[in-house]
């Protein structure tokens, strides 16, 4: 029973790790049609406002993640 109850935890726990680094290290994706995603740094942060300022028209979101 404990030998069984070891395997099935460490089953878990690989499935969870792989999983998880899976997430972290596989590029992000958006629709078709859709530009993809951006990165802000201090060399691309003007082609991003200039981007943003053009279709006022539109409903626009900016999500910032932090990892903090």
């Amino acid at each position: 029973m404990n030998k069984n109850w070891f395997v099935g935890w460490l089953l878990t726990l690989i499935v969870l790790l792989g999983t998880s680094l899976w997430y972290i290290f596989t590029p992000g994706t958006t629709p078709e049609g859709q530009p993809p995603l951006l990165t802000l740094n201090p060399s691309n942060i003007h082609q991003f406002q200039q981007e943003f300022n053009q279709h006022v028209d539109k409903i626009r979101v900016v999500a910032l993640f932090s990892p903090t």
